[in-house]
């Protein structure tokens, strides 16, 4: 594999100005997508796969959702955008990535070769013609790694 790009976001407490309207998306998942931006240096084509690690992922949205369901009422935006999956959903979305994805919800340490391992799959395959694999740590804030990867020419 051939690093295409790079990208690198930190935030103490992840937030985002950006909206999409009708729609909730967790704070985390714009962290994701604003990584990916930056390690983004040309257009992609629409068969880009999305890979994330993250053991955090939406968890400060799904205790969000579990705090107001005792009142009996939750939010269907919220309930949608609680899914760990939207960690990885949101580019996907907005830049009109149409590979495969996966969020792998493990230590960061443990997941990157396996992550690394589906990436070259998904491009030895053709099931995508560049990968984009994000990492998302929590240390003393939160931190998002992203690379680009491509097939060896």
């Amino acid at each position: 594999m051939i690093l295409l790009g790079e990208g690198q976001v930190e935030q103490a407490v992840p937030d985002s100005a950006r909206r999409i309207p009708s729609m909730y998306v967790d704070p985390v998942a714009w962290l994701v997508l604003e990584s990916i931006e930056q390690a983004i240096s040309h257009p992609l084509p629409d068969d880009v796969g999305v890979l994330v690690i993250s053991t955090y992922a939406t968890l400060a949205t799904m205790t969000e959702l579990s705090g107001t369901a005792a009142s009996g009422r939750v939010s269907p935006l919220r309930f949608a955008g609680a899914s760990p999956g939207g960690a990885a959903s949101l580019a996907c979305l907005v830049h009109g990535f149409r590979g495969p994805s996966l969020l792998l919800t493990s230590d960061p340490a443990r997941s990157r070769p396996v992550a690394l391992t589906v990436a070259q799959s998904w491009l030895s395959s053709g099931a995508a013609s560049c990968v984009v694999l994000s990492v998302h740590t929590v240390d003393s804030g939160h931190a998002v790694h992203t690379v680009v990867l491509g097939a060896d020419e």
